[in-house]
């Protein structure tokens, strides 16, 4: 699994390891959300790491390209001997070493606004752990 740091939030925040934890799993599961399925590998590959005072995102490396998008570009194969894809309009089988494609329309799954209210929100909700009455 590729490490995709730089790219997903890393939220440092001092409250107790309970309290990260359940921020953790809020935030991973408002991104799992957003995430489109395929074959599911993505979503599953979204999880968080508590280091110290960060919570840090980690997601198979290709969630960048879902989330911005990509422009109109090329495919050329690289190991095969050619591309292969069912025509969705005849549902021929077509082969071609080059094939040009549109793109990938963005999704917007990381929204850091979104993620710092979430985390807020769920901080909040749990602040009754944070408060020691004694």
């Amino acid at each position: 699994m590729a490490r995709s740091k730089d790219y997903l939030p890393r939220i440092s925040i001092q409250v107790p390891i309970e309290i990260k934890d359940l921020i953790g799993n809020t935030i991973r599961e408002n991104i799992r959300a957003k995430t489109p399925v395929k074959t599911g590998a993505l979503r599953a590959s979204i999880r968080y790491e508590i280091k110290d005072n960060l919570l840090e995102f980690y997601a198979l490396s290709y969630l960048i390209f879902l989330d911005r998008g990509t422009k109109k570009h090329s495919i050329k194969i690289a190991r095969a001997k050619a591309l292969h894809w069912i025509d969705e309009v005849t549902g021929e089988n077509r082969f071609s070493r080059v094939h040009e494609v549109d793109g990938i329309k963005p999704f917007h799954i990381i929204d850091e606004v979104e993620i710092a209210r979430v985390a807020k929100d769920t901080l909040i909700k749990n602040l009754k752990y944070l408060i020691n009455v004694e």
